[in-house]
């Protein structure tokens, strides 16, 4: 579909990101929406990309650095985040935090074995 016109692109896909600005971004319609969903990471593939090549053991790196966007008119792009997200950025806004909640959960589990039964217990009787 990267060979056709923007104008068949917008009659059969209104909502693609290529021309949704405009389509769906104009006139005080979901301006705000369409320019952040155009920087999302699932606008490009590239998470799909990245994990896939990481957890198969094809590339050595998180960092997802490959995926695929297109222009209004088909040329491919290049997408950089400015500024740079700094190593300490992608450690305190990533998965990180999450993940340890999940191991202090895991561990309070393992250690109180009473604690999965409780909330049933109690709302159930």
């Amino acid at each position: 579909m990267n060979n056709e016109s923007p104008e068949f692109i917008r009659f059969v896909n209104p909502g693609d990101l290529r021309v949704a600005h405009i389509s769906c971004g104009t006139a005080g319609c979901h301006a705000k929406e369409v320019q952040t969903n155009r920087k999302q990471i699932m606008a490009t593939g590239c998470m799909l990309w990245g994990a896939a090549l990481y957890n198969n053991g094809s590339v050595p790196f998180k960092w997802p650095r490959y995926g695929e966007s297109y222009s209004m008119h088909g040329a491919p792009q290049r997408l950089v985040t400015v500024p740079t997200p700094t190593p300490e950025e992608t450690a305190t806004k990533g998965v990180l935090p999450y993940l340890a909640m999940v191991f202090i959960a895991m561990a309070l589990l393992y250690l109180f074995p009473g604690l999965a039964l409780w909330l049933p217990q109690l709302v159930y009787g």
